[in-house]
């Protein structure tokens, strides 16, 4: 499974991510205004167009999410970001209130 760089860029903002740049683009989550601590990375390399298996294993580790094809799905705006926190809430790793 491959994901689309330019996608997971556009996507992960529609999803509750905030870009901080850097060296590298970093992503971090937010959940009701507040850092949850869970952040991806992103290249700046122009070269890299699709992240090849071996980064969507380790974008699905950062993200907190069980499956690469959830990792897919996220980036590809396939699953919400209701359903995003709704993985997260039974996992504890965000709060339900």
């Amino acid at each position: 499974m491959l994901i689309d760089r330019r996608k997971l860029e556009k996507n992960l903002p529609k999803k509750g991510f905030r870009l901080e740049n850097s060296k590298d683009r970093y992503y971090y989550f937010y959940y009701k205004g507040q850092d949850t601590g869970i952040w991806t990375k992103v290249s700046h390399t122009l070269k890299m167009r699709e992240l090849a298996d071996c980064l969507v294993k380790e974008v699905k580790r950062q993200l907190q999410l069980d499956t690469n094809r959830q990792a897919v799905e996220l980036c590809h705006c396939q699953m919400s970001e209701a359903d995003y926190i709704a993985i997260l809430k039974a996992k504890n790793i965000i709060k339900a209130v």
